[in-house]
């Protein structure tokens, strides 16, 4: 959806479902390049890793926003309490944050709109982080330029909620990290770690729990 909304295509599959006209001069001036653009992650954990490499080789600002600096990052990273002074900076802002009591409703109405005009955010991490009224309202205002949901609140969407028809907002049926295979290969991947508890060794992908309730990392 980055690529395809920097090149239109939502837009341009609109017309092709609805009047069919040939837009190309009203959505070619709209069209923009993801070099030099900024995007910010929120949460940087294994998912927000290979974000980052798949959008190294857009020559990108890519800036990440994680709990603790580890120092080994291969892009800008600043610690969540400092998030704000990032967000307004963001042309795309990625939504990877987990559900806690902390992160609920964490982009109010007052974070959203201290982001620049025109930004893009999707959100691929728990729908209870973003308030989801505040969201239409930066919509339809046109302070936001789209937004993707991969995720929402309540899940399934009632269909007469009103985020279906809020404008450039792109809701697919959370199905992000779904695949043909998935099943088989989450029992490759527990056979894997049995083989590898069983013999003493690190496990992949484990979530660690800390002290503070509500957060957790994946490794």
């Amino acid at each position: 959806m980055i690529l395809g909304i920097s090149r239109g295509l939502p837009l341009a599959l609109k017309t092709q479902l609805g009047a069919r006209e040939w837009t190309m001069q009203d959505l070619r001036p709209q069209l923009k390049l993801l070099s030099g653009q900024t995007l910010v992650i929120l949460g940087f954990g294994a998912i927000g890793r290979r974000l980052a490499e798949l959008l190294a080789p857009f020559d990108m600002n890519v800036i990440a926003v994680r709990r603790t600096i580890r120092g080994d990052e291969s892009v800008k990273v600043v610690e969540v309490a400092h998030a704000d002074s990032v967000l307004p900076l963001a042309d795309h802002v990625v939504n990877i944050l987990p559900a806690s009591a902390e992160n609920h409703g964490y982009f109010d109405g007052d974070r959203l709109r201290a982001l620049k005009k025109g930004v893009v955010i999707y959100n691929i991490g728990r729908g209870i982080t973003i308030h989801q009224d505040a969201l239409i309202d930066g919509l339809k205002a046109g302070h936001l330029a789209a937004a993707y949901l991969d995720v929402t609140d309540p899940e399934p969407l009632p269909p007469d909620d009103p985020l279906w028809t809020a404008p450039n907002c792109y809701i697919p049926p959370h199905i992000g990290g779904g695949l043909h295979n998935e099943k088989e290969r989450q029992i490759l991947h527990f056979l894997q770690n049995l083989e590898r508890f069983l013999n003493g060794k690190p496990l992949r992908n484990r979530i660690i729990y800390k002290s503070c309730p509500g957060v957790a990392r994946i490794e």
